[in-house]
């Protein structure tokens, strides 16, 4: 799934708005804590696992959506 964020990286890193980076790193950081402590009560190896699948899916997600939100946006409306 974090391969997926490749493509947003770059656009996201040539344009210079690497705050938008930080922000995605955090939105799935607090998805995983999240999913992990909340909605998986019990923790094991494989609850672990399927909160680290969620948060990486924020993270892809938010990355795309900033991605156009941000610069793809900017890029085409001129």
């Amino acid at each position: 799934i974090q391969v997926t964020t490749s493509i947003p990286n770059q656009l996201i890193s040539r344009e210079g708005k690497s705050k938008i980076l930080l922000i995605s790193a955090a939105i799935a950081s607090v998805i995983f804590l999240f999913s992990c402590h909340i909605i998986f009560n019990n923790i094991t190896v494989m609850n672990i696992s399927y909160s680290y699948v969620i948060g990486m899916s924020a993270y892809s997600l938010s990355m795309w959506l900033f991605t156009y939100l941000w610069v793809l946006k900017n890029a085409f409306s001129n």
